[in-house]
């Protein structure tokens, strides 16, 4: 099993450079990458992000 690191809302975004907040609709759409809600923290897990962008690059 990989363990990734996870990361922040903010930092996720930052990484993918889309703001908070379109990455809050891609959450609410689900159409973002795969998150982790621990109470009302919501993490990334780098690798997932990284597969997500691989999936959804344009040209």
């Amino acid at each position: 099993m990989e363990v990734s690191r996870l990361i922040s809302t903010y930092e996720a975004a930052r990484r993918l450079g889309i703001s908070v907040r379109t990455l809050e609709r891609h959450r609410q759409n689900k159409t973002g990458p795969v998150f982790l809600r621990l109470g009302r923290r919501v993490l990334y897990s780098v690798s997932e992000l990284n597969r997500w962008c691989e999936e959804n690059k344009t040209v």
